[in-house]
Formats: structure tokens, sequence, C-alpha cells
């Protein structure tokens, strides 16, 4: 559990019972063992404060009530504040950490606030971290020396025509050796496909990044205005991209690429965003998105899922707004979409590949 747990939790309880806090962590440390995707999605409404299927919010209170029956289920600021915990330590413990950092970030562009902001501050940090050790921790693994200890004693013990009582436990020890070294084998195979699906991903966001061009629409970034450069952008780039949470890198990338589009830099209202988007990218968008079980926490993706076949912004936004938007500036940077298209359609990525 993250170290300032302690501290957090003295804004909602001043005066915990002996042993309180502990069993409050060791009920998030099991939690997060066996997170799913569909815990991760409860946990982000229950953190921001959003209503909850009933039935999932009585298992979770029941995890800490069982520990502690004094714990109240009316209690929201402290609900709200193990529920965040919760996301953080899927984050930075867990086996879905991945999905779990994804869907944090890209589900935070919808809201001005946070509940405990050092949580998502926090989430984003382990982002950061993974994306770095994904390239600069390649080299520093501890690889299993192979060998083939056991192959020399069994031709010895042939040769000698000791296969007597100790044959058994001869022949045993030689195979144990042999699997040894065979999973030796598998683990360095393993680590070498890693490392080339990460220089194939480094070699066609290259590629792609030199060529200044659009693989989606056929035309050069130069071409496009701003605003519709940078959901193209984030989007292609997010399709390089096959080892999760993807590179550090990204933002210079998205950056470089958005600067060769037409126009200034300036904000542009999320509606007039989203209606700007070239049809054939918003018929790419709509097909990986709009059925997905994930699509509640990517804002963006959901307000193109939202505007489909609306002729005007008035025809659809109030209503998105009102259900999905905690927020009150609704203009963003070219930056600032181009990154949160990226941030979306990689997790729509991660899911599909990794936790369909």
């Amino acid at each position: 559990m993250n170290k300032n747990f302690h501290e957090w939790y003295l804004e909602v309880c001043p005066n915990p019972n002996e042993g309180q806090t502990e069993k409050r962590i060791a009920c998030m440390e099991n939690f997060a063992k066996t997170a799913t995707v569909e815990d991760i999605k409860f946990l982000l409404k229950l953190y921001n404060k959003l209503s909850v299927d009933p039935e999932q919010l009585d298992n979770f209170v029941e995890l800490f009530s069982k520990e502690d029956p004094s714990f109240s289920k009316k209690n929201e600021e402290e609900r709200t504040l193990l529920a965040g915990a919760a996301l953080l330590e899927i984050v930075e413990n867990s086996g879905v950490y991945d999905i779990g950092e994804l869907l944090a970030i890209s589900s935070s562009f919808a809201y001005e606030q946070v509940p405990f902001p050092e949580i998502m501050d926090a989430v984003r940090r382990v982002f950061d971290d993974d994306r770095r050790s994904l390239r600069e921790n390649s080299d520093k693994q501890n690889r299993p020396t192979l060998s083939v200890a056991g192959l020399p004693e069994l031709k010895e013990y042939i040769e000698e025509n000791e296969w007597e009582a100790d044959a058994p436990t001869k022949l045993l020890q030689v195979l144990d050796s042999v699997q040894s070294g065979l999973q030796a084998i598998e683990k360095r195979i393993a680590e070498q496909e890693g490392q080339q699906s990460i220089y194939k991903e480094d070699s066609q966001l290259l590629w792609w990044m030199l060529s200044e061009w659009s693989n989606s629409l056929g035309c050069s970034l130069k071409s496009l205005g701003k605003v519709e450069g940078s959901i193209v952008i984030g989007y292609e780039a997010a399709q390089f991209v096959t080892n999760y949470p993807g590179p550090y890198a990204m933002e210079g990338v998205l950056g470089k690429l958005i600067s060769l589009c037409k126009g200034a830099q300036k904000k542009t209202a999320f509606p007039d965003s989203v209606m700007q988007i070239p049809p054939i990218l918003r018929e790419k968008i709509l097909k990986i998105a709009k059925n997905s079980p994930i699509l509640e926490c990517l804002p963006l993706c959901n307000g193109i899922v939202c505007s489909h076949n609306a002729e005007k912004a008035e025809e659809w936004y109030p209503k998105f707004r009102r259900e999905f938007l905690k927020i009150e500036n609704e203009s963003f940077t070219s930056y600032q979409y181009a990154w949160q298209m990226y941030l979306e359609i990689l997790t729509l990525r991660c899911y599909e590949n990794c936790y369909k």
C-alpha cells in the first residue's frame, strides 16, 4: 500500500481505533490481488462520486465490514478515499496495472477536480515510471545462465553402467537440471521477443513521424488543420503501440507532429472539436469504441459515439455534458486533444488485446 495512505486516512478518520488503518490496508491489498477491469471501472465511479451499481457497492463495503464491523457504508468520504487508494494499489502492485493506469488517466479528462488529488498524482507518477522502464530497464534484466549441466553426468552414468539402486535418483537429478535449462531458455526467448517488439514499435513510430503522413486519411499532415489533425495524430500514434502502457517519449512525438498542421495553437471547445473529426476517422473510432464495455471511461470516444449522425452539436452535447463531463472549462488545446485521443485508443487496444 502507498506509504501516504496513513496520512490520507487521517483526513477522513482523525481518530481511528487501534488496528483500524491496518485492517483497511489489508482489505484493499486483498481486493487488488484479484481485481478485474469491471472492478477498476467501479472504483473509478466510486472515487469520482458517481452513481454505482448497488450490488457492487455492497460487495465492496462487505470487504471492510467483515474485518471491522464498525465500518459504515454511510461514510461517503471514507468510501471515496478507499476506492481511490484501492485503485492506486492496483496500479502499483497488481497484474492489471497497465489497464488500470490507462483507464484512470483517460477518465480524468472529464473531471475538473477529483477527491484526494494526491491519489491521481501518484497514479500519473507510476504511469510515467512504467513507461520509462519499458525501455530504460531492458538491459538491466536478471537473465538466467544457460547451461547443459546434467547431460554429461547422464552420459557418464550410462557408460559406467551404474544403473542400479541409485539409478532413479540420478536420473531425476539429470532431468531436473535439463528442465531448469529449458526454463532458462524459454525465459530468454520471451525477453528477446519482448525487446524485438519494442524495437519494431520504435521503428514504426519513427518512420511514421518522419513521413509526416496520415495513414488513415492518405494525406500529408501539413494539409490538415490543427483541430482535426490533433485527433488524427493521437489516433494513429496509438496504432503503433503494442507494449503497454506505451512509450515515455510519446508526448514529444505528438507535439512535433501537431506543429506541422495548419493554423495557430489555440483552444477549441469540446463539441466543436468532436464535430470536426474527419468522417473516415470517425467511422474507424466508432468501429472499435461504440460497443466497448469501457466506453464510459473514455470521454472523447464517448463524445464521438454520442455525436454520431448529428448535424449540429446542439443535438447531442447538452445531454452529454450533463451526464459525462464534470468540468467548467470545456475548451482544450490541440495538444490536449491529441494526447487524450492517443490515451483512449491505447486504452481500447490494451483492453482488446489483453483483457477482453
